[in-house]
């Protein structure tokens, strides 16, 4: 599922009309519209239980949308703001909403890890839009034993695929804003626990010039979790 879509074709789907609420991309509110990505996926003649959608950004960000994710939140690829077309988008922060982004009609947290709770993937300046197999994807992420449901290491796995993924690439899949590689993260979290968890919490205090947000708000079992996936991805790709 690969080509080119362009943005007269993006505006022949179904559009839906909608107040963006609770997204910090828009703090002082604005009227959206656009195209769900399942209507998106159906167009371009995906499965809407097989395929993940990875929102590539011109600053190498990555944001991940799983089928789970999209039943639940209902992400649509923004089309016009406040009856504006892109070229009349104009700029956020140190960035531009343009060419594309996404964005929900509201956004309610469908689950809670330890401390992590479910984020909304809203990402701006958005290039790309990457269809993948879903399963595929998630398989190579998994730690190699991946034991029980509420064991660390899986409970640190849905942390990283959520918030690490946005920024960390394993190959073809994850972002690259970072430029450090998730076996690159993998072999800190081996060779230097506390370092690492540290890094998590307060990047700054262990490099000044990181760009890396603060994880503030990650307890001990949080930053634990996100370690033991990490040690066990790591020591199931040098086995």
């Amino acid at each position: 599922l690969a080509g080119f879509v362009t943005y007269a074709d993006l505006m022949k789907l179904p559009q839906t009309r909608f107040s963006a609420r609770g997204d910090a991309n828009f703090p002082h509110g604005a009227e959206l519209s656009g195209v769900s990505l399942d209507d998106l996926i159906r167009s371009l003649g995906g499965s809407l239980s097989g395929e993940l959608v990875a929102a590539v950004c011109d600053d190498g960000y990555e944001a991940h949308y799983t089928s789970e994710y999209r039943s639940a939140h209902q992400p649509y690829l923004v089309l016009s703001i406040n009856g504006r077309q892109p070229g009349g988008w104009g700029k956020i922060g140190d960035g531009s909403y343009r060419p594309y982004l996404i964005s929900h009609a509201g956004f309610t947290p469908a689950f809670r890890i330890v401390s992590h709770p479910d984020e909304p993937q809203i990402p701006y300046g958005v290039v790309e839009l990457k269809l993948m197999r879903q399963d595929t994807v998630l398989n190579a992420l998994r730690p190699a034993a991946e034991g029980l449901a509420d064991s660390p290491e899986r409970k640190g796995y849905e942390i990283a695929f959520q918030n690490c993924l946005r920024c960390h690439n394993d190959g073809a899949i994850g972002g690259r804003k970072s430029g450090v590689d998730w076996q690159t993260v993998a072999r800190e979290a081996n060779r230097d626990p506390a370092g690492f968890r540290a890094l998590i919490r307060d990047p700054q205090s262990r490099n000044r010039s990181a760009s890396m947000p603060a994880n503030p708000q990650y307890d001990t079992q949080t930053l634990q979790a996100l370690t033991a996936y990490f040690q066990a991805f790591h020591s199931g790709r040098n086995r």
